[in-house]
């Protein structure tokens, strides 16, 4: 009876995989104002199973008559996934008419212990084209580690698939208001 009951422990269901979400938001409090700056932070925002993450490979996506891309930036302290470098920013690549993807990986940092960290941040110059709203967007590259989308654990335990995301804070902006605002 013991060995019956053990043997239907080994083989009982795993918990069902609760999906990261990747979200956005912006650093300080920009003014939109046409030529001027304004930068998006890249984070994990919810990890229901604890993953700690060391690497993520992130595909933004923006329309160029409104915004220009000028560069991207992470870090390699406890609570970033790693800096980015020339090699790391792909060029922009056309998804339809003026709407353009940019992948963007960052370097690891397989030290991270934080269960939220900040992937990366993102600047944007605010085009003399611009036509509000306007949106900007993140998700995973699907292009990177043989076609998977990559948030890559720092105990190599996998990639972080279905996970979901949360551009909210980025999208249908007209104003100041339209954002989710973090401290510098």
């Amino acid at each position: 009876m013991k060995i019956l009951l053990l043997a239907a422990a080994l083989v009982a269901p795993l918990a069902a995989y609760a999906a990261p979400t990747i979200s956005t938001s912006i650093i300080g409090t920009p003014t939109y104002a046409i030529s001027t700056n304004f930068t998006a932070r890249v984070a994990v925002g919810a990890n229901p199973d604890n993953f700690v993450f060391g690497s993520a490979a992130i595909r933004v996506t923006y329309d160029n008559t409104d915004v220009t891309f000028v560069g991207a930036t992470g870090d390699s302290i406890d609570g970033w996934l790693g800096d980015t470098n020339v090699n790391t920013i792909g060029p922009e690549e056309v998804v339809s008419g003026s709407l353009v993807s940019r992948d963007i990986v960052t370097i690891g940092n397989f030290s991270n212990t934080i269960l939220l960290p900040n992937i990366l941040d993102i600047v944007f110059t605010v085009a003399n084209t611009v036509t509000p709203p306007f949106d900007v967007s993140v998700a995973l590259d699907p292009g990177v580690s043989a076609g998977r989308n990559s948030l890559v654990t720092t105990g190599f335990l996998g990639e972080g698939t279905g996970t979901a995301y949360n551009n909210a804070a980025t999208s249908n902006l007209t104003s100041v208001n339209d954002w989710t605002m973090l401290a510098d």
